[in-house]
């Protein structure tokens, strides 16, 4: 587009993006746009057979998602790249502490307690997911990674 243009719909457009209606429904907007782009990406490097079913990089490495089956933020989880900032942390805790039992709040689909109870495989882990769908998902995370006989899927959390 022309600068010119750009000035003529500056003021106007920031005035709608004021109402926070408008904010929400951009940023859902953006969002599904990044999820189509994601899913093209994952297309094509399932093609090229470059992508798969198990986590490449990161502490959790070898871990397996059900084939088919709905993971929140999935192409970052296999790529290593979800949350990476965290790796360094589980890392050193591997290398340097032995727990005989860990407890994951907010489990979703078992991202976390399936990679927990493979870094350490003597743990018991305990995780907590409210939603009975959520439950269901980490419980099949869980069979396909062959961790299910050490990890405890319980509900709601409370005090």
């Amino acid at each position: 587009m022309h600068p010119s243009i750009f000035r003529l719909l500056d003021q106007p457009s920031l005035w709608i993006m004021s109402f926070r209606v408008v904010d929400r429904a951009m940023g859902f907007l953006t969002y599904q746009r990044k999820r189509t782009m994601r899913r093209g990406i994952e297309t094509r490097l399932r093609e090229q057979g470059l992508y798969g079913d198990e986590v490449i990089r990161g502490s959790f490495k070898g871990l397996k998602f059900p084939v088919g089956k709905y993971a929140s933020a999935r192409f970052e989880k296999i790529i290593g790249a979800n949350e990476h900032e965290l790796y360094p942390l589980i890392e050193r805790l591997v290398a340097t502490k032995n727990y005989d039992e860990i407890i994951n709040v907010g489990a979703a689909e078992g991202f976390y307690a399936v990679g927990l109870a493979r870094v350490f495989p003597k743990a018991r882990v305990i995780c907590y997911e409210a939603l009975a769908d959520e439950r269901e998902q980490c419980r099949v995370m869980l069979e396909t990674n062959g961790v299910a006989d050490r990890v405890e899927i319980r509900g709601f959390c409370t005090s």
